[in-house]
């Protein structure tokens, strides 16, 4: 798999839509880049926000150790 993934290969990884994707990158919640006009993001910083967002949630510090959100969807 490439190191670089598109917001369609992050919606899927993440399992929440490309808005969702679009959103975070812009709120700059995920890490990403431009190339051209074309947003990029690098998997092992995607994975590496994941892992951090999962024990923010384990540990019941939500953004406590550098992860900006334990959930990825809209508040309800």
């Amino acid at each position: 798999m490439s190191e670089l993934m598109t917001k369609d290969e992050v919606a899927k990884l993440l399992e929440c839509s490309v808005s969702t994707v679009e959103r975070l990158a812009r709120d700059r919640v995920i890490p990403s880049f431009k190339v051209g006009w074309l947003r990029r993001y690098r998997r092992a910083s995607i994975m590496e926000f994941l892992s951090k967002a999962e024990k923010d949630t384990l540990s019941g510090r939500p953004g406590g150790s550098g992860a900006k959100v334990t959930q990825i969807g809209r508040p309800r």
